[in-house]
């Protein structure tokens, strides 16, 4: 009998599909970013010879310790290799000399032709504040998102730095009520700035509250900063939302009605159409806020809650949210894609591609961008470069800056949500397998279910192998879908959102098992679940402990296996080719 088991045996590990390559997701693959131990907003522009300029905010210890400071580093291999760092800030770990927050703004035709001049604007905390009045916890001396707005530039690609120049932002209702009375200004900003009629808008968030609450949005512009190479000569206003009156009673861009409590890290986008742009920002409720202006920046509507093509809401936790433009008229969105009210899970990182309809961007469904099998690592604060044909993204967990290139095909394939000539995958499960739960493992089963056959537990579709771990996916109720997965002598077990029943239609669902990301998710109807609200999940980690699965040809009607996560772009395109 031994022989005989020696024989399955031999069998399954044969027929186990392993990862061929890495999985670029996996932060772990990407080149590091140098830093000086604290690392955040990592934010890169192409200079005129092609290299990259990376600004950033780093300092000793962790996020707002004494010696926080801003840096500049260069690479001329895509992120492989870079510079040591410029300290465009000194680091003085002395109270009060914080510098945090940088964003930089490159403009081709100042500076010299190689490289350019690269503005970088940050926070600096100017007035020395060392300590917060009124706290007396551990944040009282967190003093970085406070003091004056200033900037510097480069015209040697980084190399140095001129002297500071400050932007005198007016007093708003927000300062006067701030937890300084106004003595101080709080207020911080992760857009990148943008060129809009022959002017540059920066927006930015206020702080009422210390540290980061009753925030609200605003916008700076320069009519001359493109056409004047003198900072002396440059001229700053701030757009006070189509508000008349003293400066003192202004608001800023908030809405009370749909979030309140904090609304912050605005980050504008410009569209086609002249005038055009839209605003989007975190927000602690779960979701993405988004405004529209048709003036160039002048008013804004009132914020709500940003949603995809199919009118769904885009959820995420309060986490920095980034639109990136790909090309004129096509754009990418950085989120997290569930409901958190917190700054925890920001692990994986997702990404909908959005295309301009009727002044303003429909937004696909999304896709797992970045990971780390860490679920506690929070990756965030994001840049995408786009050089030559091919996509790079930096990211932080704050204490490693890291840069990577995205799959391509990842990209284009979002971008085919709204393309009539769509190719479902035919690669189906060709004989039975072992399949591995790890980076490069995973499996997707498609299944076309008739509205008759939505009977509680009634059977979609499983695989009960004598040997080998096994799994089902059965209906819970009539309105959910329960899958299971069993091995090691335990069961996981995962519900999908409720599905709202479509007269005549059968329904579409998609199961993948991810094992790079070790995530369940459920494609149902074209929709990616993301907990509609209910829950703050439409997703699952799968434990550790389930490390691989076996899988078998389908023997039922409408049901395809494959031994391979699919795209959430695959499986959208498998439901727009099962409707008739």
């Amino acid at each position: 009998m031994r022989w005989i088991h020696a024989i399955v045996l031999v069998s399954v590990l044969l027929s186990t599909r392993y990862a061929a390559s890495q999985d670029r997701r996996n932060i772990f693959h990407g080149s590091e970013i140098p830093s000086a131990g604290y690392a955040d907003m990592p934010l890169v522009v192409t200079l005129n010879d092609g290299s990259w300029l990376c600004l950033m905010t780093t300092g000793p210890g962790e996020e707002g310790n004494r010696g926080q400071h801003i840096v500049s580093t260069r690479s001329s291999d895509h992120g492989e290799t870079w510079s040591e760092l410029v300290a465009i800030e000194p680091s003085i770990e002395q109270p009060g000399h914080e510098s945090s927050w940088v964003v930089p703004f490159h403009v081709e035709h100042q500076g010299n032709s190689e490289f350019g001049r690269v503005y970088a604007f940050y926070v600096h905390n100017g007035d020395r504040v060392t300590e917060v009045p009124g706290r007396e916890d551990d944040l009282r001396f967190r003093v970085d998102t406070l003091g004056w707005y200033m900037y510097r530039h480069s015209d040697d690609g980084g190399t140095t730095w001129s002297e500071p120049t400050r932007i005198d932002i007016p007093l708003t209702w927000a300062d006067m009520n701030n937890t300084f009375k106004g003595k101080a200004q709080m207020f911080w900003g992760v857009d990148e700035p943008i060129a809009v009629e022959g002017s540059v808008l920066i927006a930015f968030t206020k702080i009422r509250r210390h540290l980061v609450g009753s925030t609200e949005g605003w916008v700076l512009e320069s009519s001359n900063l493109l056409t004047e190479a003198d900072p002396s000569k440059h001229e700053w206003r701030l757009l006070s939302n189509g508000q008349a009156g003293e400066s003192k009673t202004w608001r800023g861009l908030r809405s009370e009605t749909n979030f309140a409590g904090t609304q912050a890290e605005h980050d504008i986008t410009k569209l086609s159409e002249p005038g055009r742009l839209m605003m989007m920002n975190r927000t602690d409720k779960g979701v993405i806020s988004v405004s529209w202006s048709s003036d160039g920046g002048e008013t804004w509507t009132e914020p709500e809650a940003a949603t995809y093509a199919d009118g769904s809401v885009i959820r995420n936790p309060r986490a920095n949210t980034k639109v990136w433009t790909v090309e004129p008229g096509k754009y990418l969105l950085w989120f997290h894609n569930h409901g958190g009210t917190d700054f925890n899970n920001r692990n994986p990182g997702w990404v909908s591609a959005g295309v301009e309809y009727e002044g303003r961007i429909l937004w696909s469904q999304p896709e797992i961008l970045l990971y780390d099998n860490d679920p506690n690592t929070r990756i965030s604060y994001p840049d995408l470069i786009v050089d030559d044909g091919r996509y790079f993204i930096t990211e932080t967990q704050k204490s490693v800056a890291r840069v990577h290139e995205v799959d391509p095909s990842l990209i284009e394939k979002l971008f085919m949500h709204f393309d009539e000539s769509r190719s479902p995958p035919a690669d189906s499960v060709e004989q039975p397998c072992t399949i591995s739960l790890h980076e490069g493992g995973g499996f997707s089963v498609s299944a076309v279910v008739p509205v008759s056959k939505n009977e509680k537990g009634s059977i979609i579709a499983e695989y009960e192998p004598q040997f080998g771990n096994r799994w089902s996916m059965k209906w819970h109720g009539v309105d959910r879908i329960e899958v299971k997965l069993h091995g090691n002598h335990e069961v996981f077990n995962w519900l999908s959102d409720p599905i709202p029943l479509v007269s005549d239609q059968p329904h579409h669902i998609v199961l993948t098992i991810d094992g790079g990301p070790r995530l369940l998710t459920l494609m149902i109807n074209g929709k990616l679940q993301d907990g509609a609200g209910l829950r703050q999940y439409g997703w699952a980690r799968i434990p550790d402990s389930f490390d691989q699965i076996s899988l078998s040809l389908s023997s039922r009607d409408g049901v395809v296996v494959f031994d391979r996560p699919l795209s959430t772009s695959e499986a959208a395109e498998l439901y727009h080719a099962s409707r008739p």
